[in-house]
């Protein structure tokens, strides 16, 4: 099987990575989610550093209608948990609870439609 860089993903938990619903949009068409593995800890592939991780479910957010990109979240849930280290860790989270009427978020899609 071929490997193929799809999205960036930003870890939130042990179990739980964050990615863009885009990412999905033609790939779960055409694989099973054993298929999707998430390579961590790394900007290449072959880091010795790196740690591959498969997902066991993968849930976009029920807003996502692409070909727009409001609500582009989906979560992964991984079949084993993060081992964090100097090169894996989660992302900073505020620990004490707040509710919002609205949150924004910066991603880098693309310059050329989904290529």
């Amino acid at each position: 099987m071929s490997r193929k860089h799809l999205c960036g993903d930003s870890i939130l938990h042990w179990w739980w990575v964050l990615t863009a619903a885009h990412c999905f949009r033609r790939t779960l068409l055409d694989m099973a989610v054993v298929n999707v593995t998430v390579v961590m800890g790394t900007r290449t592939f072959s880091n010795i550093h790196s740690e591959r991780k498969q997902v066991q479910k993968v849930i976009i957010h029920k807003y996502y209608k692409p070909p727009q990109l409001d609500s582009d979240l989906s979560l992964l849930l991984l079949a084993t948990p993060v081992q964090f280290s100097n090169f894996k860790m989660p992302v900073c989270l505020q620990e004490e609870e707040r509710t919002w009427d609205w949150c924004w978020m910066a991603q880098w899609v693309t310059t050329n439609g989904y290529e």
